[in-house]
């Protein structure tokens, strides 16, 4: 990739080490993760699929409110499928995703199985199978709009942000940009109207969304489907896309959207595979959590059990709470509408609609299986809504634990509501009657089962939200109040008409390639010098630049030019002195060239 290079010299500027040494990134970490965070949400992802999971301290991964503490730990989407392997015919149930291990890897499917061929991935290591981010106006936006993101790649104070680190932010989106997998299925505006990908005019998005990230994986890796619970690889590929608006306060200022695209490329047709969106919430203190559902609003939900959290009270303000909406399920089909239950379809829903709802306790009557298989037959049968009990082989239904109704079997545990019914009087409130007491939780939504011919594609979308009140149950009422506009806007994206015509703020990025750049910077001669130093640069195209010496704290030190430049070959000599003529110690320092969001570095070593 053109700008790893200059990732890699970020890197020397900064004092970055390999890997998260310390808590700071590197080239190759801003390659296989990335942040969205537009909104209230600081939401991180990996490009083998781990999601809400923090690269830096390897631990949660969703923040919110920004940057204050943590209300997910972790979170991904699972099925399962009983599908017989002809090599362990004792083992017929499969179950994979994205869990507190992946069982994907980077990459599409290149080619699907046939009768004489069997499936075949990318390679793995491409670094084009990277997460590819996309931002509203990033031909115009300025530096103090990047100063966010830069800090949390990073992993810094804002106030600590340099300017080369931005650019190498706002260089990850104009690569992306360039190389834009739109023939993988990123989404793309098509503003030319010609059906087909054009970098040099279409322009990357998908609904309007102010930051954009997508990535592509795949199951074919026996190591990595093996490794959450012992299921050989199908042949799906998985691509995710994940966006937000930057709305301030309220339902889409406080959302992360995500959808799961599912693509069968096994060569077989599949039936009655189940999905379920998975979540490990932490709200702040991991261990005084509560959990539930709403079969109306079509969400999960969890909040604290506390009226305060340890890890709030510095910022002042009471627990949040963060709920999954389910805004799109898969379509259902007759070869798919049956399952052990045999229940009816919820009407009203276009879609599969959720199906059932469970929750874990750990360290409760709920505790896992050891085996990795057990692990997979318990999320199986959790997916068909049964409660993780290992005695019963999982097929134990879930009884409801307060209110009237308890003791009766549910497939919606959980669902009474807390901010009318806190006690849990009226129906199955968390914490109540039976139910366990505020602790750790875990907690997935689930639907299907749905057909999935060879082929075919499915998909599930969610909102993730976060809701802060004034008390931990008004910000529960608040995710409430959120999830109908949230399925109002969704439906409403139906109507969304793509932008048409030329990118507002010039051409798309076409620089990192040196045959279509508008302008090139060459190395400056002599290098390293003691007195004076030539700097020569080309110009395609009549423009306004500016070119700038900076030293390797970030900081710039003087200005050569800031002005319009004629179309031509052009040199400058910098005589080593800072913008008030003081003559600059030895070092290392960088010249930067700049028109817009179009940046180009090279490095200058001066010796007295």
């Amino acid at each position: 990739m053109y700008w790893l290079f200059g990732l890699l010299l970020i890197a020397l500027l900064t004092g970055i080490q390999p890997g998260f040494a310390g808590k700071t990134a590197n080239a190759d970490s801003l390659l296989s993760n990335a942040v969205l965070d537009v909104n209230s949400w600081k939401y991180w992802q990996r490009s083998d699929g781990l999601s809400a999971r923090n690269p830096f301290e390897k631990g949660s991964g969703g923040f919110f409110p920004f940057n204050m503490s943590t209300l997910i730990y972790s979170d991904g989407l699972l099925w399962g499928i009983s599908l017989p392997d002809p090599a362990n015919p004792g083992q017929p149930i499969r179950v994979n995703g994205i869990h507190y291990n992946s069982g994907l890897q980077p990459g599409n499917i290149v080619r699907a199985a046939t009768a004489n061929d069997s499936a075949r991935a990318a390679d793995r290591q491409n670094p084009a199978f990277h997460i590819y981010h996309a931002r509203k106006h990033i031909l115009t936006m300025k530096d103090e709009q990047l100063r966010r993101e830069a800090a949390d790649y990073f992993n810094i104070p804002e106030n600590e942000v340099n300017t080369m680190q931005i650019d190498s932010i706002r260089q990850i989106y104009l690569d992306d940009w360039q190389s834009w997998p739109a023939e993988w299925g990123a989404p793309y505006y098509d503003r030319n109207r010609n059906g087909r990908w054009d970098a040099d005019y279409d322009e990357p998005g998908m609904v309007d969304a102010d930051q954009l990230l997508w990535y592509v994986l795949n199951d074919l890796n026996g190591a990595k489907s093996e490794l959450p619970f012992a299921a050989p690889p199908i042949g799906l590929e998985v691509q995710v896309t994940i966006w937000g608006y930057n709305k301030g306060a309220g339902a889409l200022g406080q959302t992360v959207f995500k959808r799961y695209r599912i693509i069968n490329k096994s060569g077989k047709d599949l039936d009655s595979l189940y999905l379920g969106i998975w979540s490990d919430p932490d709200v702040g203190d991991y261990d005084d959590d509560l959990v539930g559902c709403d079969t109306v609003r079509q969400m999960m939900f969890a909040y604290n059990g506390q009226a305060d959290d340890m890890w709030y009270v510095p910022f002042g303000i009471k627990p949040p709470a963060v709920a999954y909406v389910l805004l799109q399920g898969p379509i259902r089909t007759e070869s798919g509408s049956k399952g052990l239950y045999n229940f009816e379809w919820i009407d009203g829903f276009k879609n599969a609609a959720m199906e059932s709802f469970i929750y874990i306790v750990p360290n409760s009557l709920f505790e896992p299986p050891a085996g990795p298989y057990e692990w997979g037959l318990m999320y199986y049968y959790g997916l068909l809504g049964y409660a993780p009990i290992p005695d019963s082989q999982f097929k134990t239904p879930f009884v409801i634990g307060s209110g009237p109704l308890a003791g009766q079997p549910t497939r919606f545990p959980l669902s009474g509501d807390p901010v009318t019914d806190p006690f849990g009087q009226q129906g199955d409130v968390d914490g109540q009657g039976s139910n366990s007491y505020p602790l750790d939780r875990r907690m997935m939504l689930n639907t299907g089962p749905i057909a999935l011919a060879a082929g075919e594609t499915q998909e599930i979308v969610m909102a993730v939200v976060g809701g802060l009140g004034a008390d931990r149950l008004a910000s529960v009422k608040q995710l409430q109040d959120f999830a109908l506009p949230l399925h109002q806007f969704y439906e409403s994206l139906s109507d969304f008409v793509p932008p048409q015509g030329p990118v507002p703020g010039g051409k798309a990025p076409e620089d990192t390639l040196p045959t279509a750049s508008f302008f090139i910077l060459g190395q400056n001669f002599p290098n390293p010098f003691n007195e004076n130093t030539t700097i020569r640069f080309q110009v395609l195209q009549d423009m306004d630049l500016d070119l700038s010496v900076w030293n390797v704290l970030g900081q710039r030190v003087c200005t050569l030019l800031h002005e319009p430049v004629p179309k031509g070959d052009h040199t400058l000599v910098w005589n080593g002195k800072n913008g008030e003529g003081e003559i600059l110690p030895s070092g290392l320092y960088f010249v930067r060239l700049q028109n817009g969001a179009r940046i180009q570095w090279r490095k200058m070593i001066y010796l007295k």
